[in-house]
């Protein structure tokens, strides 16, 4: 991820690479998942802190399989269910 985009951000740029498609061509995000959530989970509280650890969040975008890591790392494979 870049330091200053969002992981929603992130997940679009990296399924947009992936698939050598522009972002625009694809369906949007939140039509999969709720993207405001998304970004919440992987924001800094006020501390510095991250609001989880030891987790990753996955899912299925634009015919792709998702993961988003602990550290804000967006992992993309292209999926066997298509």
């Amino acid at each position: 991820m870049r330091e200053t985009e969002s992981v929603t951000e992130a997940v679009v740029r990296a399924v947009s690479a992936e698939k050598e498609r522009h972002p625009l061509e694809m369906e949007p995000l939140y039509s999969v998942i709720e993207t405001d959530a998304l970004d919440t989970l992987f924001a800094s509280q006020t501390n510095g802190n991250r609001r989880m650890s030891n987790r990753k969040v996955a899912f299925r975008y634009s015919g792709c399989d998702i993961w988003v890591t602990e550290n804000r790392e967006v992992l993309v494979a292209k999926s066997e269910a298509e």
